[in-house]
């Protein structure tokens, strides 16, 4: 580290930026630190917080390969800064001194005097230097290999940014050859975030294995876990994002998973209502298979895939009807439905007034289904397909009309109805599966009872009407 720094550099050496590691690495620097944000670093702490990440690669000059007790930062280096001066191919045949020197050189940015004329790409300070693979993880995607044309010198950094980049990993979750991290465009969340990942990380460092949840998919729900323990009484105001990331030679990987946030509110909002917490639980019972743990796969569904999450819920509330000892239809259908209705509504931002219209739909089919005493299987099996759940609704259009309990009472369908059924773009799976659910929901209220034919083909509807890509068959 130079001696001095310029007078720019004094007060705030270290400044948030569009770059998302950059702005993790910022943090990161503040939380070891022990400050609650990156503008709160001055001189002293800068210093400190690089003298404290150069010391401890240093020492891992003492060891001869990566595969020595204690080797965690020179393991991770080669995932992170492939083609360092504390990973070069010969290193086994230099000598401690030798090793240990060559990281200090790497570690030491010039002296202000050697600085190029050029501002920092990240925040338009001066930068400190051009740099490269070797000091900077990928910048967007693994098609971004961070390598230099010739006649290129790099990406120029000031020393703010370069000291966020080498502080990054130390907020990292390092497991199965990856790296992942949490960011969010909320300081706060992020300041939350960041804080304890370091204190994972630094006691993995230590040769303690990392604290993960049991079940697989153990960074989603890491993600989700802090989501809902982050200050109950505020607001994520921002999406938050899972980053899982490799800069090695051998393979590179930049992967994004966003969660709006919308996502986020209602992750918090479920943990925080009890009967809506009750039928997440359910959901997770519902999910849990021999190698996936349920809270694991709702957990990748919320991260990874979100649109699925209808789908499950409507395998659950089947599941739960085939379940039921004796056949009838469950409680857990009516809080399910709700959470479905919730997800639609606050996630996938899909008209209120539109939903509310499928659920009275879905209750008006309920009530045929009793007045007629019409087998449940009848209605799953119209339901598999497209073209013959129209069909059903077409034919209970005609029974509603010769009911006596229908008369002087609203139409069973109405036109727009049927448009968001089956001719609303890409949206009209989800009123389908809502419509499904709320018939499942409005029997439960009704008391109605099933047989363990009926019982056993809901099961199956939901199998039936889902491919491996998620699309409803036709």
């Amino acid at each position: 580290m130079p001696a001095r720094l310029p007078e720019d550099f004094v007060d705030k050496p270290v400044v948030l930026t569009a770059h998302p590691l950059q702005r993790c690495g910022a943090f990161t620097m503040a939380a070891m630190a022990h400050v609650a944000h990156p503008r709160e670093v001055d001189e002293a702490l800068f210093r400190g917080v690089w003298q404290e990440m150069t010391t401890t690669l240093v020492k891992m000059a003492e060891l001869p390969d990566a595969k020595e007790p204690g080797a965690f930062w020179l393991s991770l280096s080669y995932m992170l800064w492939p083609n360092s001066k504390m990973n070069t191919t010969n290193r086994k045949k230099l000598s401690y001194v030798e090793r240990a020197e060559a990281t200090k050189a790497w570690r030491t940015p010039p002296d202000p005097e050697e600085w190029p004329q050029a501002p920092c790409g990240l925040c338009a300070r001066q930068a400190c230097g051009f740099f490269g693979k070797v000091d900077v993880v990928l910048a967007a995607s693994a098609e971004y290999r961070n390598t230099t044309v010739p006649g290129h010198d790099g990406l120029a950094l000031c020393v703010g940014c370069l000291a966020s980049f080498y502080a990054l990993p130390h907020g990292c979750l390092v497991h199965r050859g990856r790296l992942s991290v949490v960011h969010s465009w909320d300081d706060d969340f992020l300041a939350a975030s960041t804080y304890r990942q370091v204190e994972h990380t630094r006691k993995q460092a230590w040769g303690r294995p990392p604290a993960l949840p049991p079940g697989g998919f153990e960074r989603e729900q890491l993600v989700l876990e802090g989501i809902r323990r982050y200050r109950p009484r505020t607001t994520v105001s921002a999406d938050v994002s899972l980053l899982v990331f490799t800069n090695s030679n051998k393979e590179q990987e930049f992967t994004e998973y966003q969660l709006s946030q919308s996502m986020t509110r209602w992750v918090r909002t479920v943990s925080l209502r009890p009967r809506w917490s009750a039928s997440y639980a359910e959901l997770e019972r519902a999910c849990t298979t021999r190698k996936v743990s349920g809270a694991a796969r709702l957990a990748r569904l919320l991260v990874a895939e979100p649109a699925r999450l209808p789908y499950t819920i409507a395998a659950a509330v089947h599941g739960a009807v085939d379940g039921a000892k004796p056949a009838r239809v469950p409680a857990v259908a009516v809080g399910l439905c709700e959470l479905l209705s919730s997800y639609l509504t606050e996630v996938m931002r899909m008209p209120e007034q539109y939903l509310r219209e499928i659920e009275q739909l879905g209750a008006r089919a309920a009530e045929l289904i009793i007045a007629q005493s019409l087998s449940l299987k009848k209605f799953t099996v119209a339901y598999r397909r497209t073209g013959d759940l129209r069909r059903w609704i077409n034919s209970q259009s005609v029974a509603w009309l010769t009911a006596d309990f229908a008369k002087k009472r609203e139409p069973f369908i109405e036109p727009r109805q049927i448009k968001l059924l089956f001719e609303y773009g890409d949206q009209a799976w989800l009123y389908r599966n809502l419509f499904f659910t709320a018939v499942i929901a409005e029997l439960h209220k009704r008391g109605y009872a099933t047989d363990d034919e009926d019982a056993a083909d809901a099961r199956d509807t939901v199998e039936s009407t889902q491919t491996e890509d998620g699309d409803e068959e036709e």
